[in-house]
């Protein structure tokens, strides 16, 4: 009987394979002298990652009404405090104690509220939905995250060959769900900015499938396939190069769909702008915010 354990090591297994592929191609990168290059000066600004929402959405605490109902108030201060947060702490990679405890508080003060408290917010991730009726599942966009606990994708940081750049969930084309994390020779951020080094981009896909659980709010997942490709090499676009490495992930024994298998994360808050969800094993917390694209 397959348990969570399986997806561990099948995470596991994926994480090995990226690590040894972005390895050789960041040290190719690096030394190689026969790509064309070019050069161009990068601002202070231009590695790290900014959190954009919904300006409709998310508006300053001086902006809120005197009669906005308490509740909607209390969510929309949480929001912003988690987003400071976020971009404090380097989206959990630098999080003290403290401050992971405070993210903590200001989660369970939105968990559980979502777009309609008698709507289930994994409505349609498992592809069964009708537009007919001009609805769409609230889960269904391009979701980047700001902050994490997990260690899973926390440890990533710490190799000494790249660092992690953005990292996004694609829930635009249900029941398919894609993981991407994007990841940067390290020597981009050390090095002085005005040298105007040609830059390296590398991305990781991680496949999945997701479907319906009896738990309000519970997606199942079934991983798939592992993808990685380079997106810049030294300046270069490389997004349409035929470079592209990866494999399909086994097919767990005795589980005939996501609905059933023991992969899953449950959305804790979902509206317009924001999605947090909690994954199972090895546990954690994604906040994330929706973005028209995954840059």
């Amino acid at each position: 009987m397959p348990t969570a354990s399986v997806v561990i090591m099948s995470r596991a297994t994926a994480l090995l394979f990226i690590s040894i592929f972005i390895a050789n191609i960041c040290l190719s990168s690096a030394f190689s002298s026969t790509l064309p290059v070019r050069t161009f000066f990068r601002t202070s600004t231009e590695n790290s990652i900014p959190i954009t929402v919904a300006p409709s959405r998310m508006v300053a605490k001086e902006e809120l009404g005197e009669d906005e109902d308490v509740t909607e108030r209390a969510k929309r201060e949480a929001k912003l405090s988690l987003l400071s947060l976020a971009a404090s702490y380097d989206r959990g990679y630098g999080a003290t104690p403290d401050a992971r405890k405070r993210a903590k508080e200001l989660v369970d003060v939105l968990k559980g509220t979502t777009l309609d408290n008698s709507d289930d917010p994994a409505r349609g991730a498992d592809g069964a939905f009708s537009p007919a009726d001009g609805s769409s599942p609230p889960l269904r966009g391009i979701w980047r995250m700001v902050w994490t606990t997990a260690a899973d994708v926390l440890v990533l940081n710490v190799n000494p060959l790249f660092s992690v750049g953005a990292i996004y969930q694609d829930a635009s084309d249900l029941p398919v769900i894609v993981n991407i994390i994007d990841f940067i020779p390290r020597y981009q951020n050390l090095l002085p900015l005005n040298l105007g080094l040609p830059e390296s981009r590398i991305r990781a896909e991680v496949q999945t499938r997701g479907g319906r659980r009896p738990e309000v709010g519970r997606v199942g997942l079934s991983f798939e396939a592992v993808k990685v490709r380079p997106l810049e090499i030294l300046g270069v676009d490389a997004a349409s190069w035929p470079t592209t490495a990866g494999f399909d992930l086994p097919k767990l024994p005795g589980i005939a769909d996501p609905s059933s298998g023991p992969g899953y994360f449950d959305i804790l808050y979902l509206d317009d702008d924001m999605l947090i969800i909690s994954q199972n094993e090895p546990g954690g917390i994604f906040v994330s915010v929706r973005v028209p694209y995954a840059d």
